[in-house]
């Protein structure tokens, strides 16, 4: 049917081109290239609202052979006219604007989307303050919510690095600024981007600081930035409407300091938390009780952990779990009886769990990752043999398929993705904890061994951060280890990165708030709740909040 459809408008575009039967000819009041269009009405009337007005609802253009449309050129009037006729239009970094101004003009909703997607594509943090703008003078309702959701993730990289950002209006500031989304891992950023802005033009703009202060959710400054920089800052300085803000602002942060933030007002706007910008799940494992079903929730701005009610419908362990999406898949595992080749998802969106397809092997101790949409499940344990199997789950059609066995056999590894390879790192063969590594390219069902680790580790996290795959903790025949090394593909090599400050296995592994945080797991003599989270930059490990209960856990 597409064929049909597809050479019908061919045909249609040809008499166009050759000018045979066309019934009325367009031109442009700005004519950058002198061109005119001989056009069907039927077709162009088909494609928008505006023509299908001009030639049916407009009596004196009933007759006319040729018709001028103001306002647009005829360079923008030939990509509008070709897509009526191919569905197809340019859109480049030299149009887009003036063809989704012109698309807006002539209601052509088709042109409209395709510059849309072009913007949306391409915004960074230079332009998206300028794209949002855009968006919002032409009512482009999908741009505009999308370009604002892109302000607020990076927000703090916007608001150090974008011209534009010195140029936006004293309540468009106040718009982002106030708003819960705006993503930060500390309150001080919020702050010091209001000062930039103010100092850009401090003779004209000191006079909007009282509004924007309160934008600020003071009860998560730290006392001594506040004292140091917000108090003392000389735009502040002496100004009696805006110490009398600052002031209530350091009550709050005193009551926190001495009696912490339960104690201040609900419904006080320096202490409503931002929204955080992802969310960290953990689900299931082993707890000091057995196989769970619990899933935890953790709030990076507040450092907490928050039970989930929607807990798994049957006790896990020794499980995998990705997201794609808004679903969060549990695979395979373990549930103190039965060894398990069932995958369950959770819908964040309805709020519950539905089946999926099942693997075609039971799988504990399994190697999860997500690959192009695809959920990848390497190896593990079915309660007889250990595996080299591995198998690919694809959404869109609810299937597993089976895929080339890896090279070893290997329980208890974990694996990422990277530049369209999977990579298995470590694990157990049912005789000796692995140090060795293979990658899988699905686009030639083949296996490639990569350089070996430092050290065996079986129990390991592993994931990928900033083009390099990390490797950390893990058991080595021994002892829980507490090191930390990374992989480099371009040089097929493995470094040592900075020790955890606790040996772990089994734990959880997973990059928030552009931190590593290692979860749970077992530390040689018991089952831990500790957390501690990575900073690259730094090279440094921090604790963390801990669990609600000590656990051997898996995250998406």
């Amino acid at each position: 049917m597409d064929s049909y459809f597809d050479d019908h408008s061919k045909q249609l575009d040809d008499l166009r081109r050759k000018g045979l039967l066309c019934d009325v000819e367009l031109c442009c009041e700005i004519k950058e290239e002198g061109l005119t269009f001989p056009i069907h009405r039927a077709v162009m009337a088909g494609c928008s609202p505006y023509f299908r007005a001009l030639f049916t609802y407009t009596k004196s253009h009933e007759k006319k052979t040729i018709i001028k449309i103001p306002g647009i050129s005829d360079r923008i009037l030939k990509e509008i006219v070709e897509f009526a006729y191919t569905g197809k239009v340019r859109v480049d970094e030299q149009n887009v604007e003036s063809l989704l101004s012109a698309a807006d003009m002539l209601h052509v909703m088709g042109v409209l989307r395709a510059c849309s997607d072009f913007l949306m594509a391409n915004l960074s943090v230079e332009n998206c303050i300028g794209i949002y703008k855009f968006a919002t003078f032409y009512n482009s309702t999908k741009l505009a919510s999308h370009t604002r959701h892109y302000i607020l993730k990076y927000f703090v990289d916007v608001a150090q690095s974008s011209t534009e950002f010195l140029h936006l209006q004293a309540s468009e500031l106040k718009g982002i600024c106030s708003d819960d989304e705006v993503n930060v891992r500390q309150e001080e950023d919020v702050a010091k981007a209001i000062f930039r802005w103010v100092a850009f033009d401090g003779g004209l703009r000191r006079q909007y600081l009282c509004g924007l202060l309160p934008c600020i959710r003071f009860g998560y400054i730290p006392m001594e930035f506040f004292l140091e920089h917000i108090s003392k800052h000389p735009f502040v300085v002496g100004r009696e409407d805006c110490q009398s803000i600052l002031k209530g602002a350091w009550d709050i942060i005193q009551v926190i300091q001495t009696d912490g933030i339960s104690f201040i007002e609900v419904g006080n706007a320096y202490v409503r938390p931002r929204v955080p910008n992802d969310i960290l799940f953990v689900v299931g494992g082993w707890s000091s009780h057995g196989t769970t079903t619990s899933v935890e929730t953790y709030d990076t701005r507040a450092d907490r952990w928050y039970r989930v009610s929607e807990s798994l419908p049957t006790p896990r362990a020794y499980h995998g779990v990705v997201t794609i999406d808004s679903r969060i898949y549990v695979i395979g595992g373990y549930d103190g009886i039965k060894y398990h080749n069932g995958m369950q998802y959770f819908d964040c969106v309805q709020e519950q769990w539905c089946e999926s397809a099942p693997m075609y092997i039971p799988r504990c101790y399994v190697t999860v990752a997500t690959l192009d949409g695809h959920i990848y499940a390497c190896g593990g344990y079915d309660g007889r043999h250990r595996q080299n199997s591995a198998e690919r789950y694809d959404p869109t059609s609810n299937q597993w398929l089976m895929i080339a066995p890896m090279g070893t056999k290997r329980s208890d590894a974990s694996g990422s993705s990277l530049n369209g390879l999977l990579f298995v790192v470590g694990g157990f063969d049912g005789h000796n904890c692995l140090e060795t590594a293979e990658t899988y390219n699905p686009k030639t069902d083949q296996w490639t061994t990569i350089e070996a680790m430092s050290k065996r580790r079986s129990g390991l996290g592993v994931l990928t951060y900033k083009g390099e795959v990390y490797a950390a903790g893990g058991y080595d025949g021994t002892d829980r280890l507490e090191s930390v090394e990374k992989y480099n593909r371009s040089t097929n090599s493995w470094a040592i990165e900075t020790e955890m400050s606790v040996g772990r296995s089994n734990f959880a592994f997973e990059v928030i708030d552009d931190m590593m945080f290692i979860i749970g797991g077992y530390d040689g003599n018991s089952i831990t709740s500790l957390v501690e989270c990575y900073d690259v930059k730094t090279q440094t490990w921090y604790d963390a909040s801990c669990l609600n209960g000590g656990t051997v856990l898996e995250t998406p």
